[in-house]
C-alpha cells in the first residue's frame, strides 16, 4: 500500500446573493469537460472540474448547516472552503455565519471577493471588514489567500482555481487507492424508479461495481455508479464523487460507507404509530411543522437551521408533499413547509379543504425567516393581519433593472408602502413592500378597485412573479 496525491475537495460558502451559485455555474461551464454525456446533466451534490490537467472536486452543499452537519458526524468531507464575499456589499450576517462554520470545521479558507466588475465594487473595503472578523488576508497582515473575481464575467476564476491547487499542494493531500474503501455520503434521496440514491465521496481506497455497501444503519451493494455528467463507472478512487444505486434504504448525509460490516448504531425510531396526544394536550405554545425536502442533505440543512424554541417538528421526510403529510398536519395542528419540493394541484386543493397551511421555498434563509415570523405572530396573538386590497398580475415587465407587475385591482385599495404578499394557487410565494405605483407615466400614492397600473415590489425573494399571481396588500392591526 502506498499514499498518492489526490485532488482537493472544495466547498463554497457565503452570504445569499453574493454569487456562490454563479461561481459554481461558471466553473461548471468553463472547466467541466463536455464528453459524450454533454457536461453536467444532473444534480448529485458534487462534481469534478479540471484546471491545467489537474482535477478539483466541488461539493455543492445545500447550505451551511449541512456543511456543519457532515463535520459534526466526523465526516471530514472537505479540504478547502471558499468564502465568497460581494465587493459591492461587503461582510453580511451570513458571511459571519459562514466564517464560524469554516472555523469550527478547521478547514483552510480562501476568500473570493466577487462582483469586482460592478461600478461600486470596493475590494479594499471588504478586506478591511474581514479584519473585524479576525480574517486577515494577504496584504492586510495575514496569510489567508484572497482572490478578486467576477463570476458573471469570468474574471479571476483561473487565478482562484490555481490558488486552490497551490493550497492543495501545500496541504499535501494524499490517499491510498489500495487501502480498504472508505467514503462519506454527501447527499441522498429516494427515486421512485431507481430506489435509494446516495452521492458518495471516496476518502480512501477504491470502490468497484457490485461491491457490498455498509453504513452504521443501512447496507446494500453497488448496482450503478455515475458522476454529474452521467458517465458510468466500474471503479472510483479517492476524491471522486459518484451517485450510487443499491442501498436498501436512504443513508443519512454524513454516514461513513465501507465495504466491510460496521457496528450497528441503535436508533430510536419512535413508536410505530404517532401519539397525537403529545400535541393536543400540550399547554406550551409551539408552532408545529412538518418539514419536507428534496434530498437528505437539504432536509438536514433545514432541520439544523430551524429555531430551537417554540417550535415542534411533528414529522420530516424526503419527497414532494403527499396526502399523508396533509392528513397528519390536519390531525396534529401543524403546517407544512417544503424546501425544493412541490405540492401538486390535487394536494393544494386537499390542504385548502382541510385548512392546512402549505408553503414551499427554494432558498433556505427565506424558509427560516418565515418560520421565525410565524412563531412571532403566534406568541403575539393580538397582532392580526387585515387585507386591504388585492390585485391580479396580468403582465410582467422589466425596465431599468426593475420588475414591474402589470396589475388590475380586484378588490379594496393598494397604497404605496403597503405590505404585500404574492400568492400563487393559495401558496405564498414571497412577501415584500410596494415601492411605487404607476399609471402610464404618472406616479400614484394609491389606486382603487377595477383600475389597472404598474406596481413595483421590494422583496428579498428569488422567486420570480408570474402572470395570474395574486398580490395581496395587508396591514398589521391590534385586537
Amino acid at each position: 500500500m502506498a499514499q498518492h496525491t489526490r485532488p482537493p475537495v472544495v466547498a463554497i460558502l457565503g452570504h445569499v446573493d453574493h454569487g456562490k451559485t454563479s461561481l459554481l455555474d461558471y466553473i461548471r461551464q468553463a472547466h467541466v469537460a463536455a464528453g459524450e454525456a454533454g457536461g453536467i446533466t444532473q444534480h448529485i451534490g458534487a462534481y469534478q472540474a479540471e484546471y491545467n490537467g489537474q482535477p478539483i472536486t466541488f461539493i455543492d452543499t445545500p447550505g451551511h448547516a449541512a456543511f456543519s452537519e457532515m463535520r459534526s458526524r466526523g465526516a471530514a468531507a472537505t479540504d478547502i472552503a471558499i468564502l465568497v464575499v460581494a465587493a459591492d456589499d461587503g461582510v453580511k450576517p451570513q458571511t459571519i455565519e459562514s466564517i464560524k462554520y469554516i472555523r469550527n470545521a478547521g478547514v483552510p479558507m480562501i476568500v473570493a471577493i466577487n462582483k469586482i466588475d460592478l461600478p461600486d465594487a470596493s475590494p479594499e473595503t471588504v478586506k478591511a471588514q474581514l479584519t473585524e472578523q479576525e480574517i486577515y488576508v494577504t496584504g492586510y497582515g495575514g496569510d489567508t489567500e484572497v482572490v478578486e473575481i467576477s463570476a458573471k464575467e469570468g474574471l479571476g476564476i483561473d487565478n482562484l482555481l490555481e490558488t486552490i491547487l497551490t493550497l492543495g499542494e501545500i496541504l499535501e493531500l494524499q490517499a491510498d487507492p489500495d487501502a480498504p474503501f472508505k467514503g462519506v455520503v454527501i447527499e441522498s434521496s429516494r427515486d421512485k424508479f431507481r430506489g435509494s440514491l446516495a452521492t458518495v465521496l471516496v476518502k480512501q481506497g477504491t470502490l468497484h461495481g457490485r461491491d457490498p455497501l455498509y453504513t452504521d444503519a443501512v447496507d446494500g451493494s453497488v448496482r450503478t455508479m455515475e458522476d454529474a455528467t452521467g458517465t458510468k463507472f466500474e471503479a472510483v478512487g479517492p476524491s471522486q464523487a459518484v451517485e450510487i444505486t443499491g442501498f436498501n434504504e436512504v443513508p443519512a448525509v454524513g454516514s461513513i460507507v465501507t465495504v466491510e460490516p460496521q457496528e450497528a448504531v441503535q436508533k430510536d425510531m419512535g413508536p410505530a404509530t404517532l401519539d397525537l396526544s403529545q400535541f393536543l394536550e400540550s399547554d406550551e405554545q409551539k408552532l408545529r411543522v412538518i418539514v419536507k425536502a428534496d434530498v437528505a442533505g437539504s432536509l438536514e440543512a433545514v432541520l439544523g437551521s430551524l429555531p430551537d424554541k417554540n417550535l415542534e417538528v411533528v414529522a420530516d421526510g424526503i419527497g414532494d408533499i403527499s396526502e399523508s403529510d396533509i392528513q397528519l398536519a390536519e390531525t396534529s395542528g401543524a403546517r407544512i413547509i417544503g424546501f425544493n419540493v412541490k405540492a401538486s394541484g390535487s394536494m393544494k386543493k386537499l390542504a385548502q379543504r382541510l385548512g392546512v397551511k402549505v408553503a414551499t421555498y427554494r432558498i433556505i434563509y427565506e424558509l427560516i425567516e418565515e418560520v421565525e415570523k410565524a412563531i412571532s405572530r403566534m406568541l403575539a396573538p393580538d397582532q392580526l393581519e387585515e387585507v386591504t386590497g388585492e390585485a391580479q398580475v396580468l403582465k410582467i415587465f422589466e425596465m431599468r433593472g426593475e420588475v414591474i407587475l402589470g396589475c388590475k385591482i380586484v378588490s379594496g385599495i393598494m397604497r404605496k408602502n403597503d405590505l404585500v404578499r404574492l400568492k400563487r394557487e393559495d401558496t405564498a410565494v414571497y412577501e415584500g413592500k410596494i415601492t411605487s405605483i404607476k399609471q402610464g407615466k404618472t406616479d400614484l400614492d394609491s389606486i382603487e378597485e377595477d383600475q389597472e397600473c404598474g406596481i413595483v415590489v421590494a422583496t428579498k425573494s428569488s422567486e420570480a412573479p408570474a402572470e395570474g399571481d395574486l398580490l395581496v396588500a395587508y396591514k398589521i392591526i391590534s385586537e
